[in-house]
């Protein structure tokens, strides 16, 4: 219920489409679909404020310059996925509407 829908047919995209890369396919409709392209800059900002927040929070605990790293990079990757799930959306490529996989 909370994962992206395809705009075409409203069924839910799958993560594993979402991270073989190369444009997102729905599995029901066939339809290639792109990201907004606002959504996406939005939450590219927000998971780089996270690495920011988590490696300053960590930085102020007093640990060293790769526990930094570590904390900051999972502050990001949570950011992230909750962006996806929650921001991002989906709407029909320009141009061919449907690809159909044999």
């Amino acid at each position: 219920m909370l994962m992206p829908h395809c705009p075409s047919c409203s069924s839910s995209l799958p993560l594993r489409e979402v991270f073989e890369g190369g444009g997102i396919v729905c599995p029901l409709c066939h339809s290639e679909l792109e990201p907004l392209a606002w959504l996406s800059f939005i939450s590219v900002i927000l998971v780089m404020l996270a690495v920011q927040a988590g490696a300053h929070v960590a930085q102020g605990s007093g640990l060293n310059f790769p526990a930094q790293l570590v904390i900051g990079g999972i502050a990001g990757v949570v950011v992230g996925g909750v962006a996806y799930v929650f921001l991002i959306r989906y709407r029909v490529k320009a141009g061919k509407g449907t690809v159909l996989k044999l």
